[in-house]
């Protein structure tokens, strides 16, 4: 099984300078956060707050300033993100677009996708959903269902999400979806699916992220030699 070793270090003198920025930004920005509040923290829905975040640059940290970023370092990075969660400041509008989203449309994605998606990511407008959890397939993603098949101009996609957090807010869902069969374990794509368009149906009570047949997608992939799909590309088009 690979390993991997992080031997502990000291934080750059220049951290202290910023962390001590980020707690006078809380103190004047979240002064008052009740025990509940704070117990939310990366739950927390606040899209102002978000926003502001991104005019400090706060988000996108680490990306290059072509696309929006600041090229500053990871532990500064890690230094904003440790305070705001110590506060219990909620994160939860950008949290997934800055931390999981943005990296991969950075190395996958087109340029096009990067030149309008991530600085709006920096900037605190975009909020992105995980659609990987399916009824009848939550731990077990081998077991997803939701089928993606190429028509002319990208993907349409069918099937459910479940467990889809800020899937009714959400600018753009990730989605795990079947593109080809065979055995459960490939076969297996991730696309970058619209949520502003009408053809979706998110119901916020059971947190069920309904698919709709007449979804089309725009993505490009290609399968390595055991038949896997990767992310090359993925910015959503709704044929309507």
């Amino acid at each position: 099984m690979r390993s991997f070793a992080f031997e502990p270090f000291d934080l750059p003198p220049e951290t202290e300078a910023l962390r001590a920025q980020v707690r006078a930004f809380l103190a004047e920005t979240i002064p008052h956060r009740t025990a509940r509040e704070r117990a939310e923290s990366w739950m927390g829905m606040d899209r102002a707050f978000s926003a502001k975040m991104g005019a400090r640059g706060w988000l996108g940290m680490t990306w290059p300033k072509t696309y929006g970023g600041h090229e500053r370092s990871f532990a500064e990075r890690y230094v904003v993100i440790e305070e705001m969660l110590a506060a219990g400041a909620p994160v939860s509008f950008h949290w997934i677009a800055d931390r999981q989203s943005g990296p991969p449309l950075l190395r996958f994605g087109t340029e096009e996708q990067r030149q309008s998606i991530l600085p709006r990511i920096a900037r605190g407008e975009v909020c992105v959903c995980i659609g990987m959890s399916e009824p009848g397939a939550g731990s077990d993603l081998a077991g997803v269902r939701t089928r993606g098949h190429r028509v002319d101009g990208g993907w349409r996609v069918s099937g459910q999400k479940i467990w889809t957090s800020n899937a009714h807010v959400a600018t753009y869902m990730i989605a795990l979806v079947r593109t080809s069969e065979g055995e459960r374990h490939v076969g297996l794509s991730q696309l970058l699916i619209d949520m502003t368009s009408p053809h979706r149906k998110p119901d916020r009570r059971r947190g069920l992220q309904r698919g709709v047949p007449r979804r089309c997608v725009r993505a490009a992939g290609h399968a390595d030699r055991r038949g896997r799909q990767r992310l090359e590309a993925g910015q959503c088009r709704t044929r309507l």
